[in-house]
């Protein structure tokens, strides 16, 4: 099993409309750069980014029984550093909508012209519906990855919501660690 995560950077398009694409581009390198820290930070594997979508995964391609509180951990982490990405942007209304979703994925190379390694599934694209029906500044998550966090988190229920090809699921809004994990942080 793997939990995969995806988070958009709120308010970054309006910023681009006002700003040179070269600014807009050192910013976002900017920004993913704190992002790419806390991936390092929890063994955890950066898988894409494209425009303001930062995609990771947790278990893959090495496998750990704690991929789901890793990338719990860094998501909340991840959100902490919008102050700092607003003063990166000297943007104040840039946010993070964070989207969380654990099930089996499939990895591999694709194609030989520019060859780099990509998640397949529905676990992916169930995060990447987490994201996209979550709140600014919150960290939505499926029944599933709450599940596999619940004894080391504290979530609060959203309730059930409308997700695109899925129907309704009910979804949790994660708060906060109340129990470090253990053999603390990284690899």
């Amino acid at each position: 099993m793997h939990t995969c995560t995806r988070t958009d950077i709120v308010g970054f398009t309006t910023l681009s409309s006002r700003i040179s694409p070269e600014d807009a581009m050192r910013h976002l390198n900017n920004m993913y750069t704190v992002f790419d820290e806390i991936v390092e930070k929890y063994g955890l594997y950066k898988v894409e980014t494209i425009g303001d979508s930062y995609m990771l995964v947790g278990g893959a391609p090495e496998e750990r029984v704690d991929h789901a509180e890793r990338v719990a951990a860094a998501a909340l982490e991840i959100r902490g550093c919008v102050p700092l990405l607003r003063e990166i942007s000297g943007e104040p209304g840039i946010n993070v909508r964070i989207g969380m979703h654990s099930g089996a994925v499939t990895a591999g190379v694709v194609g030989f012209k520019n060859p780099r390694w990509h998640l397949f599934g529905d676990t992916c694209n169930t995060a990447s519906r987490m994201e996209s029906t979550g709140i600014a500044g919150e960290i939505q998550l499926s029944c599933t990855t709450y599940e596999l966090i619940k004894d080391r988190f504290q979530c609060k229920v959203r309730g059930k919501i409308a997700v695109k090809g899925k129907g309704e699921m009910v979804t949790y809004l994660l708060e906060r660690e109340v129990r470090q994990i253990s053999g603390s942080r990284g690899r």
